[in-house]
């Protein structure tokens, strides 16, 4: 098994209070498994007539990166905290699978004469995803207790079909610090917040 994953990013500080974050995450993997229990083993002897292989190879190879920028302001009684967001990524896997038993002439061929055996099992599947997403979100807050959470996301993804390749996600919530008001004076009570959202 060979695997890699990193985590790569780079953030820089913009005019006006923005701030800016690539981030690039690949990540790689194989993995082969050969198995081969010829007559001369207690497993190929006794279940398997002329020996018995087995040999898979698996791929996969992936990536997703992400833009964000945000700004932060606060404004007098006013704070607004915005997130924008493009995101791509893509997947690829690669599957091989090969099962014999009964290798003719001989089972000394094992796993590399996989196509001499006279039970073959073979399994072959690629699959390759990909999607794309851009989100855009405000954070709102007046005073400190009332709070505005405003949110749209637009995400694609090759498994969603041709026909509607793309879907939007609206979200929208209002909460409401009760716990800072005056008129709240319990004294077991230090955090009450009311939450409406959709």
């Amino acid at each position: 098994i060979n695997s890699l994953f990193a985590s790569l990013f780079a953030e820089v500080k913009l005019p006006f209070g923005l701030s800016y974050r690539l981030s690039f995450q690949p990540r790689f993997q194989n993995i082969k498994d050969y198995n081969f229990w010829n007559t001369e083993t207690i497993t190929g002897a006794n279940d398997y007539k002329g020996g018995y292989g087995t040999r898979q190879d698996y791929s996969q190879s992936e990536w997703m990166i992400d833009n964000i920028i945000k700004w932060n302001k606060e404004i007098g009684i006013n704070n607004f905290d915005l997130t924008l967001l493009y995101s791509a990524e893509n997947v690829k896997n690669y599957t091989s699978q090969y099962t014999n038993q009964t290798f003719l002439p001989s089972d000394a061929l094992g796993f590399h004469g996989m196509g001499f055996g006279t039970i073959p099992i073979v399994t072959s599947t690629d699959t390759e995803a990909g999607g794309n997403a851009l989100m855009a979100r405000l954070n709102y807050t007046l005073l400190g207790k009332y709070l505005l959470t405003a949110s749209i996301r637009r995400d694609g993804f090759s498994a969603f079909g041709q026909q509607n390749p793309t879907a939007t996600f609206p979200a929208v919530a209002l909460a409401w610090k009760i716990s800072d008001e005056d008129f709240i004076n319990i004294g077991f009570l230090n955090r009450l917040k009311l939450r409406l959202s959709w």
